[in-house]
C-alpha cells in the first residue's frame, strides 16, 4: 500500500469512528429528551443506534462517559450557533439584534424546552458546569459593543460583570418563557443587553449602583 492510500485509508477509518461516536451521542441525547436520565442505559442505545454495545464500550468506558459527551455536545451546538449567526452578520451595527435572535431561538427550540421538562436536574447541572464557558462566549460576541461603550464613556467596562449579567439572565428566561414566542424573548434581550451596556461602565459604578 502506497503512502496515499495508506493516509486515505486512515482518514476514511477516523471519519466512520467519528460517525459511530456522533450516532451513540445523538441517540442518548434524543433518548434523554423522551425520558429520565435514569432510565437511559447502554442497552437501550445500542438498541436505537443499532450499534452492538461491544463497539459503544470500545468508544465509551461507561454511561457517565456518554452523559459527559452529551454535555459538550449541548455545549459545542451552542456555541458553534451563535459563532455562525455572527458570522452570518458581522456588522457591529447588527451584533446586539444578531446576539439576542440567536439566543431567542435557542431558547424556543425542542432541545432546552424538553430537556428541562424531562431532566431538570441534568440540564441544572448543564447550566451550572459551563456558566463560565458561556460567559466567556457572550464576553467575546458582544466585544466590539464594550468597545463602542468604551469610547464613548471613555471609562472601562467590566466586561465580565456584564456578561455574567446577561448570563443569568438568559438562565432565568430558560426557565420562565416556554409559552412566549421568540420575538417576544429577543425582544427582552436586546433590552437588557442595552441596558447592560449602559448601566455598567466600570466595577465600581456597577457596585455602586
Amino acid at each position: 500500500m502506497s503512502m496515499t492510500s495508506a493516509k486515505a485509508s486512515t482518514i476514511d477509518r477516523t471519519g466512520r469512528v467519528e460517525a459511530t461516536i456522533g450516532r451513540i451521542v445523538d441517540t442518548a441525547f434524543e433518548l434523554m429528551l423522551k425520558h429520565h436520565i435514569e432510565k437511559l442505559t447502554i442497552a437501550e442505545i445500542s438498541r436505537v443506534s443499532s450499534i452492538s454495545r461491544p463497539t459503544i464500550y470500545r468508544h465509551f468506558s461507561n454511561l457517565e462517559a456518554i452523559h459527559e459527551a452529551v454535555f459538550r455536545r449541548v455545549r459545542n451546538e451552542f456555541d458553534r450557533g451563535m459563532n455562525d449567526a455572527i458570522a452570518a452578520n458581522p456588522k457591529v451595527e447588527a451584533r446586539i439584534e444578531v446576539v439576542a435572535d440567536y439566543m431567542a431561538l435557542f431558547a424556543q427550540s425542542r432541545y432546552p424546552q424538553q430537556l428541562s421538562k424531562t431532566n431538570p436536574d441534568f440540564a441544572l447541572e448543564l447550566v451550572t458546569r459551563f456558566f463560565d464557558s458561556r460567559t466567556d462566549l457572550y464576553e467575546r460576541a458582544l466585544a466590539p459593543l464594550f468597545d463602542m461603550a468604551e469610547t464613548v464613556s471613555g471609562r472601562p467596562l467590566d466586561r465580565r460583570f456584564a456578561a455574567e449579567l446577561l448570563n443569568h439572565y438568559y438562565i432565568s428566561l430558560n426557565l420562565t418563557a416556554f409559552n412566549q414566542p421568540a420575538d417576544a424573548i429577543g425582544g427582552k434581550l436586546r433590552k437588557q443587553i442595552r441596558t447592560i451596556l449602559h448601566a455598567y461602565k466600570d466595577t465600581e459604578s456597577g457596585a455602586s449602583g
